[in-house]
């Protein structure tokens, strides 16, 4: 069971929203660790 809930656009916010949209526009979907990794938007744009 994961501690940390994964992010999509729709529940994430500030930056990580829009980074989130970004990958999904470009890939369709994103993997369990970047949908956590979303959490820390330092984290999710390096």
């Amino acid at each position: 069971m994961p501690r940390l809930p994964r992010l999509t656009p729709a529940t994430a916010v500030g930056a990580s929203r829009d980074l989130l949209g970004e990958l999904v526009d470009r890939h369709g979907q994103v993997g369990a660790m970047v949908s956590t990794m979303a959490h820390s938007p330092a984290v999710f744009g390096g």
